[in-house]
């Protein structure tokens, strides 16, 4: 499951198959009414060559959508990301206090890295990875 981060805060990192490269957090009450939205999570920080950067995602932007869905929570965020793995989909984020649509690719680092592995394994009597 998620790991307690001091704060109160859940890095969704372990234990889990999918891994866009954004850490996420929840915005707190008063942050939400300071930009305006009802809710969000804040991105943190954004891997370097990961789909995140690749769409687009930067830190201290705030993703209220995952088209059709709105996002309060880490909770919402993974269920987002796993429901349209393999996927593109549409990412509402406010930054700069404008809204702007930007295109995820959802894509599961284990499945791809098991495609890379399996092309550089010779065929037959290896055993099989987990």
């Amino acid at each position: 499951g998620d790991a307690p981060m001091p704060g109160g805060f859940h890095m969704p990192f372990f234990g889990s198959s999918l891994n866009v490269g954004a850490l996420v957090e929840p915005l707190t009450s008063q942050m939400a009414d300071y930009l305006g939205v009802q809710s969000g999570l804040m991105i943190k920080q954004v891997a370097r060559k990961s789909e995140a950067a690749a769409a687009g995602l930067k830190a201290v932007a705030v993703i209220i959508r995952v088209v059709p869905e709105s996002v309060a929570t880490v909770s919402d965020w993974d269920r987002a990301l796993r429901s349209n793995q393999g996927k593109p989909v549409q990412v509402t984020i406010l930054r700069d206090k404008k809204q702007q649509t930007l295109t995820l690719q959802v894509d599961s680092k284990r499945r791809r890295g098991a495609l890379k592995l399996e092309g550089l394994a010779p065929a037959g009597d290896c055993p099989k990875m987990a």
